[in-house]
Parts: structure tokens; C-alpha cells; sequence
């Protein structure tokens, strides 16, 4: 089994000029940069630049932040994956919606293997309670 990663969620020049400061390329132990499509041009570049043999980098759509998911396109959003130079590309899901999510991921794997982009996709289960989640995650396998 292997151990988990710690990871940081960045997504402002600021934020890797911190992380940068701090050393986390000298950590033994692999760590997690968690970026999002919502971000600039300009640190989309950074965070492709930003590596080392302990980093691993993942993004998402952006659902989360203040402006939620600005692209509901999957051409779209897997090429700033691949711009940001992410190891995982995260599926866009909808929030506490099964339906639309497993719609979603319907679209995002016919892509997915239609493109073969060199980040692996990550699904994301959704529900209003347990019993949805757990029926959206085997819908996902």
C-alpha cells in the first residue's frame, strides 16, 4: 500500500512562491499541488514549471471556488489540464447531483479516450446521502 499525499491547494502566483520558499521541492516525502482551470494564463504556466521528483500535481474544473466551474467543455478543460502539466485531470461533477455527474462522466471518458491526454482522469462520486454516493461510485467503476 502505498502512502498517502499531503496535498496544497494552490492557485495564485503567491501561493508557489511560498511553497517555493519553504523548501517542499527538499521533502523526502511526495506532496501534492491541487490547482484548478479558473486560474490565470500566467500561473497556469508557473504551476507547469513548478516541479520536482517529490511533486505531484493535480487540478480540477474549478466547482469550488468563488466563481464555480467556468467551462462546462471538456475539450476545453482538458487542455489547460495539459497546459498546467497536471498528473490528474478531475472530472467536472455537480454538486449533491448523481444524475448529472454520472451524465458528466459519461462525456469526460468518451473524450478521455478519444484524446489520450497525458494526465489520468479522476472521477468524482456526487449524492444527497450515502446511499447516492455509493450508487454514483458504482456507476463510476
Amino acid at each position: 500500500m502505498s502512502e498517502p499525499i499531503p496535498f496544497f491547494v494552490v492557485d495564485r502566483p503567491m501561493s508557489l512562491r511560498l511553497l517555493e520558499s519553504c523548501g517542499i521541492k527538499r521533502v523526502r516525502a511526495k506532496i501534492g499541488l491541487m490547482g484548478h482551470a479558473n486560474t490565470s494564463k500566467n500561473f497556469q504556466e508557473m504551476f507547469r514549471k513548478f516541479s520536482g521528483k517529490n511533486i505531484v500535481k493535480m487540478a480540477d474544473s474549478g466547482v469550488f471556488t468563488k466563481d464555480g466551474n467556468l467551462t462546462n467543455d471538456y475539450e476545453q478543460l482538458f487542455e489547460i489540464y495539459e497546459n498546467m502539466g497536471v498528473e490528474y485531470g478531475i472530472m467536472i461533477d455537480v454538486i449533491k447531483d448523481k444524475e448529472k455527474t454520472i451524465q458528466s462522466a459519461e462525456k469526460a471518458i468518451r473524450l478521455y479516450e478519444e484524446l489520450q491526454p497525458s494526465f489520468k482522469l479522476v472521477g468524482v462520486a456526487q449524492g444527497n446521502n450515502i446511499e447516492e454516493y455509493l450508487k454514483c461510485y458504482e456507476e463510476l467503476k
